[in-house]
């Protein structure tokens, strides 16, 4: 009788090792939430608006990784997706000021064009994917929407919503035109 209550506390026991090593996993690789919270403060964002999106993308981006599969698999290249529309909007406000342009049209075509770029990462990373191309494609579009979104909001909402248009016209041609990995 004892025999068996210590295998059973043995393999929970390596259950919960076995939850914790992957709940490690998802924090390390959550590493660019910070940085990409940190980035978008100092190109121009709000402290406030950054924040009440930064901390559901770290939480999001851990759960997801710790579930694994293709959601897993969709965070990093979410996050790396979301850098051109988290920076660029930042980057054409200064551009803009230094040459004394409308700084809402520039912060406009950059989310834009920021969310062009990304929406082509993501809708050519799920149509190579293979099996599980759209759960990986949903998980790696909010990731990316979600970090893009901390640089738009420079642009306020409109900017947001640019982003957005630009993501659904770089992803859905990808994903529609690519050939699938079998």
């Amino acid at each position: 009788m004892e025999r068996r209550e210590s295998a059973a506390s043995l393999v929970k026991r390596a259950r919960t090792v076995y939850e914790l090593a992957r709940l490690r996993r998802g924090i390390v690789h959550a590493w660019p939430v910070p940085v990409a919270a940190w980035l978008a403060m100092r190109l121009g964002a709000s402290e406030g608006h950054v924040m009440v999106l930064a901390v559901p993308l770290a939480v999001a981006a851990i759960a997801l990784v710790w579930k694994g599969g293709a959601v897993g698999r969709g965070v990093a290249p979410g996050l790396a997706a979301g850098i051109a529309p988290l920076i660029l909007p930042g980057l054409a406000m200064d551009c803009a000021e230094a040459c004394s342009a409308s700084c809402e049209t520039w912060c406009s075509i950059s989310c834009f064009a920021g969310g062009l770029v990304a929406g082509g990462v993501v809708g050519f990373r799920a149509a190579r994917f293979g099996e599980g191309w759209w759960r990986f494609g949903i998980a790696a579009a909010a990731i990316a929407a979600t970090t893009g979104a901390m640089g738009c909001l420079i642009g306020g909402a409109i900017g947001v919503v640019g982003m957005l248009a630009g993501f659904a016209l770089g992803a859905v041609p990808l994903i529609a035109l690519v050939p699938r990995k079998i």
